[in-house]
Formats: structure tokens, sequence, C-alpha cells
């Protein structure tokens, strides 16, 4: 019997140290022998190929002729969800696939008469309109912005223009 694990992890025998190279074993006719695939960090066992198919592990082989038994692993992909509340955009933007400890740099950009508020979720800086989220698991962060209204008063024949933003400013202008 040979035992192989394909890029990814490893397989055990009967117990044994996981190996990540092609193991040959002579066995008698009717001896059984467990298999477990051990996937590295980052990747997931997909199935077994060969004289073996499914995805049960571990699992159990009884020899009745030769076989070539692969384990089969994948990357794992997690997900990021980039969401914006409030009048604005991100880039990147909505949702994408990302492999284990991928650095996704995100930058924050509001809409004329918006202003940038922060994020919402596991990023590296909730205050900077350009961040970065490692991929460690799957994510979702928010882009927040918020609105800056534009007020005109007119006080003894001159013109202020103030902006209202999260905070509210006012101007003491002596009377004339």
């Amino acid at each position: 019997m040979e035992v192989s694990p394909a890029n990814g992890g490893t397989v055990k025998v009967d117990e044994a140290t996981a190996s990540s190279d092609s193991i040959t074993l002579t066995l008698a006719t009717g001896k059984s022998v467990r298999l477990e695939a051990v996937p590295a960090r980052g990747y997931s066992f997909e199935g077994w190929s060969g004289s073996l198919s499914g995805n049960s592990n571990p699992t159990t082989v009884t020899m009745d002729c030769n076989k070539k038994v692969t384990a089969e692993f994948s990357g794992v992909a997690y997900l990021l969800t980039i969401e914006v509340d409030g009048k604005g955009s991100t880039s990147p933007s909505g949702s994408r696939s990302c492999a284990l400890e991928t650095a996704v740099s995100i930058t924050a950009t509001p809409d004329t008469g918006w202003r940038f508020n922060g994020w919402t979720g596991d990023v590296a800086d909730r205050h900077s309109a350009t961040t970065v989220i490692t991929m460690n698991s799957d994510k979702t962060i928010i882009a927040s912005f918020y609105e800056a209204k534009t007020s005109w008063w007119l006080f003894g024949g001159f013109a202020i223009t103030v902006v209202i933003a999260t905070v509210v400013w006012l101007a003491a202008l002596p009377l004339l």
C-alpha cells in the first residue's frame, strides 16, 4: 500500500507520526490500516483519491489488493466583506475571497459633502481612511461616513459659513 499526502498537509498511518512524504507499507491481506489526513495551517482536507474515495477522516482501509491512496488538501479561502454606511466608497469594495494571512489595504473615500468617520471591524487603524486588514478568518468591515452640512448666516451685513460636522461650530461676533 502506498499513501501520499498532496501539498498542504500530512498523513498519519495507524496513529504514527504524520508524514509529508509518500509512505509505502507491506501489509497482509485482510489487515486494516487507519489513515488520518492532517491539514497544514491555511489548508483544509478535501478528500481521498486513488484506491480510496470520500472525505471521511480518519478512515480505515482493509487490504484486499495493492492500494495507492492520496490525501487531497486545498488552501483555505476566507471571505472579506466591505460595506459602507453613509455616502462614500471603498477600494476595494464588496466581497472577495482571500487566502490565509493575506494583508488587504483598503481606502475609504467620502462623496462630496461627506466626511470619513472611521471603520468598524478588525482593521489596523480605525481612524485612518487607508488601513490594512490581515485575513485569518471571515471578516466584515464597515466604512462609516457622515454628512458635513454647510449653513449660511447673515450677521450685520457679513455672511458667515459654518460647516456642521460631528461638532457644531458657533461663531461669536461682536455686535457693531
